[in-house]
Protein backbone atom coordinates (compact mmCIF):
# COMPACT_ATOMS: atom_id res chain seq x y z
CA UNK A 1 0.00 0.00 0.00
CA UNK A 2 0.95 3.35 -0.12
CA UNK A 3 0.54 6.37 2.74
CA UNK A 4 -1.32 9.28 1.27
CA UNK A 5 -2.87 12.31 3.01
CA UNK A 6 -6.82 12.46 1.62
CA UNK A 7 -9.75 14.48 2.67
CA UNK A 8 -12.68 11.79 2.17
CA UNK A 9 -12.30 8.08 1.88
CA UNK A 10 -14.19 7.91 -1.35
CA UNK A 11 -11.82 8.99 -4.35
CA UNK A 12 -13.48 11.41 -7.07
CA UNK A 13 -16.07 9.09 -8.90
CA UNK A 14 -17.60 8.28 -5.36
CA UNK A 15 -16.04 4.87 -5.00
CA UNK A 16 -14.04 3.37 -1.33
CA UNK A 17 -10.69 3.38 -1.78
CA UNK A 18 -9.54 0.46 -0.19
CA UNK A 19 -7.24 0.89 3.05
CA UNK A 20 -6.82 2.18 6.33
CA UNK A 21 -7.83 5.27 7.39
CA UNK A 22 -6.11 7.51 10.74
CA UNK A 23 -10.21 8.79 11.56
CA UNK A 24 -11.16 10.16 15.08
CA UNK A 25 -11.67 7.01 17.15
CA UNK A 26 -10.35 4.98 20.14
CA UNK A 27 -7.48 3.51 18.30
CA UNK A 28 -7.19 6.02 15.17
CA UNK A 29 -7.61 3.33 12.28
CA UNK A 30 -10.55 2.29 10.30
CA UNK A 31 -10.63 0.08 7.29
CA UNK A 32 -12.67 0.66 4.23
CA UNK A 33 -15.53 -1.24 5.58
CA UNK A 34 -15.92 0.35 8.79
CA UNK A 35 -16.26 3.58 7.33
CA UNK A 36 -18.69 2.65 4.47
CA UNK A 37 -20.63 0.82 7.51
CA UNK A 38 -20.52 3.89 9.70
CA UNK A 39 -21.43 6.17 6.93
CA UNK A 40 -24.47 4.04 6.28
CA UNK A 41 -25.44 4.00 9.87
CA UNK A 42 -25.65 7.68 9.56
CA UNK A 43 -22.68 8.21 11.76
CA UNK A 44 -20.07 11.58 10.86
CA UNK A 45 -16.94 10.22 9.64
CA UNK A 46 -14.14 13.16 9.71
CA UNK A 47 -10.20 12.00 8.85
CA UNK A 48 -7.50 13.56 10.94
CA UNK A 49 -5.96 16.51 9.09
CA UNK A 50 -2.60 17.19 10.98
CA UNK A 51 -0.22 17.10 7.39
CA UNK A 52 0.57 13.67 8.08
CA UNK A 53 -0.30 10.66 6.07
CA UNK A 54 -3.88 9.86 7.11
CA UNK A 55 -4.76 7.16 4.56
CA UNK A 56 -2.62 3.53 3.80
CA UNK A 57 -4.19 2.69 0.25
CA UNK A 58 -3.89 -1.07 -1.57
CA UNK A 59 -4.37 -0.06 -5.32
CA UNK A 60 -6.05 -2.95 -7.28
CA UNK A 61 -2.43 -3.91 -8.26
CA UNK A 62 -1.00 -4.11 -4.78
CA UNK A 63 -4.32 -6.20 -4.19
CA UNK A 64 -4.70 -10.14 -4.07
CA UNK A 65 -8.34 -11.22 -4.00
CA UNK A 66 -9.14 -13.36 -1.43
CA UNK A 67 -10.41 -16.35 -4.03
CA UNK A 68 -6.86 -16.28 -4.77
CA UNK A 69 -5.65 -16.39 -1.45
CA UNK A 70 -7.71 -19.03 -0.27
CA UNK A 71 -10.93 -20.00 -2.71
CA UNK A 72 -9.52 -23.21 -3.24
CA UNK A 73 -8.73 -24.25 0.10
CA UNK A 74 -12.08 -23.00 1.03
CA UNK A 75 -13.99 -24.49 -1.47
CA UNK A 76 -12.69 -28.02 -0.56
CA UNK A 77 -13.42 -27.45 2.65
CA UNK A 78 -16.94 -26.53 2.36
CA UNK A 79 -17.72 -29.41 0.53
CA UNK A 80 -16.39 -31.78 3.41
CA UNK A 81 -18.05 -29.46 5.80
CA UNK A 82 -21.53 -29.97 3.83
CA UNK A 83 -20.89 -33.75 3.89
CA UNK A 84 -21.89 -33.48 7.92
CA UNK A 85 -20.53 -36.10 10.28
CA UNK A 86 -17.30 -36.01 12.00
CA UNK A 87 -15.30 -35.15 9.25
CA UNK A 88 -17.68 -31.93 8.44
CA UNK A 89 -17.37 -30.84 12.07
CA UNK A 90 -13.27 -31.28 11.58
CA UNK A 91 -13.58 -29.35 8.03
CA UNK A 92 -15.68 -26.46 10.30
CA UNK A 93 -13.05 -25.90 12.57
CA UNK A 94 -10.20 -25.57 10.48
CA UNK A 95 -12.28 -22.68 8.36
CA UNK A 96 -12.87 -20.87 11.22
CA UNK A 97 -9.39 -20.95 12.08
CA UNK A 98 -8.21 -19.62 8.66
CA UNK A 99 -7.96 -16.11 9.18
CA UNK A 100 -6.10 -16.78 12.46
CA UNK A 101 -3.34 -19.39 10.33
CA UNK A 102 -3.17 -16.33 8.13
CA UNK A 103 -2.40 -13.56 10.48
CA UNK A 104 -0.63 -15.17 13.65
CA UNK A 105 1.76 -13.37 15.27
CA UNK A 106 5.06 -14.80 15.86
CA UNK A 107 6.34 -14.73 19.44
CA UNK A 108 9.54 -16.20 21.24
CA UNK A 109 9.65 -17.79 24.27
CA UNK A 110 12.08 -18.23 26.95
CA UNK A 111 12.16 -19.86 30.30
CA UNK A 112 14.26 -18.24 33.46
CA UNK A 113 14.21 -20.40 36.89
CA UNK A 114 15.63 -19.75 40.07
CA UNK A 115 18.57 -21.63 39.93
CA UNK A 116 19.53 -20.98 36.07
CA UNK A 117 23.58 -20.10 36.16
CA UNK A 118 23.65 -18.62 32.79
CA UNK A 119 23.21 -15.29 31.99
CA UNK A 120 19.35 -14.48 30.34
CA UNK A 121 19.59 -12.58 27.66
CA UNK A 122 16.79 -10.59 25.65
CA UNK A 123 16.53 -11.43 22.37
CA UNK A 124 17.85 -9.22 20.18
CA UNK A 125 15.83 -6.43 18.42
CA UNK A 126 12.58 -8.13 20.62
CA UNK A 127 10.53 -6.14 22.93
CA UNK A 128 8.98 -8.05 26.08
CA UNK A 129 4.80 -9.17 25.91
CA UNK A 130 4.79 -10.64 29.19
CA UNK A 131 6.15 -12.85 32.30
CA UNK A 132 3.76 -15.36 33.49
CA UNK A 133 4.78 -17.48 36.37
CA UNK A 134 5.24 -21.18 35.68
CA UNK A 135 4.92 -22.70 39.54
CA UNK A 136 7.24 -21.43 41.98
CA UNK A 137 10.39 -21.40 40.56
CA UNK A 138 9.89 -20.14 37.21
CA UNK A 139 8.90 -17.56 34.57
CA UNK A 140 8.08 -17.68 30.99
CA UNK A 141 8.67 -14.68 29.08
CA UNK A 142 7.37 -13.44 26.02
CA UNK A 143 8.99 -11.48 23.24
CA UNK A 144 7.97 -9.91 19.69
CA UNK A 145 10.00 -8.45 16.82
CA UNK A 146 8.30 -5.08 16.16
CA UNK A 147 10.07 -5.34 12.92
CA UNK A 148 8.88 -8.96 12.06
CA UNK A 149 5.67 -9.32 13.93
CA UNK A 150 3.89 -11.99 12.02
CA UNK A 151 4.18 -15.65 10.74
CA UNK A 152 1.83 -15.86 7.87
CA UNK A 153 2.14 -14.94 4.52
CA UNK A 154 -1.13 -12.20 4.40
CA UNK A 155 -1.08 -10.39 7.64
CA UNK A 156 -2.17 -7.51 6.21
CA UNK A 157 -5.30 -8.67 5.45
CA UNK A 158 -6.52 -9.00 9.72
CA UNK A 159 -7.87 -5.73 9.67
CA UNK A 160 -9.96 -6.13 6.76
CA UNK A 161 -11.31 -9.68 7.41
CA UNK A 162 -11.97 -8.52 11.56
CA UNK A 163 -13.76 -5.27 9.92
CA UNK A 164 -16.18 -7.64 7.43
CA UNK A 165 -16.98 -9.92 10.51
CA UNK A 166 -18.31 -6.44 12.52
CA UNK A 167 -20.02 -5.39 8.94
CA UNK A 168 -22.12 -8.71 8.68
CA UNK A 169 -22.38 -8.63 12.67
CA UNK A 170 -23.98 -5.24 12.78
CA UNK A 171 -25.83 -5.64 9.97
CA UNK A 172 -27.43 -9.25 11.29
CA UNK A 173 -28.45 -7.17 14.42
CA UNK A 174 -29.80 -3.93 13.22
CA UNK A 175 -33.18 -5.24 12.88
CA UNK A 176 -33.59 -5.50 16.31
CA UNK A 177 -31.70 -2.14 17.40
CA UNK A 178 -35.28 -0.75 18.99
CA UNK A 179 -35.93 -4.50 20.52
Amino acid sequence: GKFQILKDFVDHRGYALYGLFHAKNKRGVYTFIDLQRAKKLGLDIQLIQDGKPNALIYDRDARIPGTVIFGEYVHFLFKIKNQGGVAGRVAKRVLNTLWGALCQRKRNYKTLTTDQTDPFKFPEGHTLDSIIPVGSDQWRFQFTNPGNPFKGEYPRIAPFLLARGRKITSEAIQPYKDK
